[in-house]
């Protein structure tokens, strides 16, 4: 048994799917960028994770792919692809951290 690690909510000593791997990222964006969502006054927790996955989802549909049906491929190509996305508003570290934790999960698929 290894030691377990929990990536953005996906246990990696568990077998895990692409869907898995897309919340995760939908989870990570939301976490790095959860300040520059904010959305008026009012606004909570829940509307602005569900703006993370309407962006999320409209990347995915920019880097190729299809957010109901993920692929490694796509989940790859489409943290590449938030990746330059957050680097309008977010520092080169905060971005590296969460780019090495969402893509290994991607590239850990079969």
């Amino acid at each position: 048994m290894g030691i377990m690690a929990v990536i953005y909510g996906v246990d990696t000593d568990r077998p895990y799917g692409p869907m898995e791997v897309e919340s995760a990222i939908v989870r990570c964006f939301f976490e790095v960028h959860r300040e520059n969502m904010q959305l008026g006054e009012g606004s909570d927790r829940t509307l602005t994770q569900e703006y993370a996955q309407v962006t999320v989802k409209k990347l995915m549909e920019e880097a190729g792919g299809d957010f109901e049906s993920p692929t490694k491929e796509n989940l790859v190509k489409l943290c590449s692809k938030i990746r330059e996305f957050s680097s309008n508003f977010k520092s080169p570290e905060e971005i590296e951290k969460c780019y090495a934790k969402v893509t290994a999960l991607a590239s850990g698929l079969k």
